[in-house]
């Protein structure tokens, strides 16, 4: 997997190093011997061949010069500490939404699989009330989704959405769109579609939130289960 679309930050190795030797010189100091016993004392498990692995990565990395490296791990290590403060938050945001949208208009959105109620919040909260919009298309709309035109007499071209509106529902239906385009056959095939055509990754998972959000629309709108029966 391409470090890109991973999640570094959830390793508890790289956690370890930004919280306790965030100065690479330092951590290259402790030698094969000391980096084993550093991880096992910060995470509770570390081999020799893991050891070995992040010694020779920390000695053939380009490093920065040893007078500077003590303000840069620093400012990192006070960036990494922020980033825990939000987590924090978040976590605390996902446990709100567990204990609250099951007594929610929301609820029935978490009967998609995929959707979580976290998702299911965001997605209500953006919205402002359940039947707030008539069309699943006002939604796309609203988020900023629908795409730009041009005409000209007989001429008509579709360019790019406008991104004229909530950023956040944007993001919230992307999200929608990931995790069902996985579960839900049906938002998987509209996904799979838009690859055939020659769609990247990121335009096709818009596809598949396209047709989350009809799914979303309709359940809350009409307050009723999903059904994958239902779905094509």
């Amino acid at each position: 997997m391409p470090l890109v679309l991973s999640k570094p930050l959830e390793r508890q190795r790289v956690r370890a190093l930004l919280q306790h030797c965030p100065n690479p010189h330092h951590f290259l100091a402790l030698g094969q011997d000391g980096i084993q016993a550093f991880f096992r004392q910060h995470i509770g498990r570390c081999g020799p061949k893991t050891a070995q692995i992040a010694f020779n990565w920390a000695n053939q990395a380009l490093l920065p010069p040893p007078e500077l490296a003590p303000l840069l791990a620093d400012q990192l290590q006070a960036e990494f500490h922020f980033y825990l403060a939000v987590e924090s938050q978040l976590q605390a945001l996902i446990d709100q939404a567990d204990q609250l949208v099951p007594g929610s208009p929301a609820a029935v959105l978490t009967s998609v699989p995929g959707i979580s109620p976290l998702l299911a919040a965001r997605y209500l909260a953006h919205l402002g009330h359940p039947q707030r919009f008539t069309h699943a298309q006002e939604i796309w709309a609203f988020a900023g989704f629908d795409v730009v035109t041009e005409e000209s007499g007989d001429f008509r071209r579709v360019g790019h959405i406008t991104k004229k509106g909530s950023p956040g529902l944007r993001d919230t239906l992307f999200l929608i769109g990931l995790h069902t385009a996985r579960q839900v056959p049906a938002i998987g095939r509209a996904k799979q579609r838009a690859l055939a055509r020659g769609k990247s990754d990121i335009a096709a998972t818009i596809h598949a939130a396209h047709k989350a959000n009809r799914i979303c629309h309709h359940l809350l709108f009409h307050q009723i289960p999903f059904d994958s029966a239902q779905v094509r």
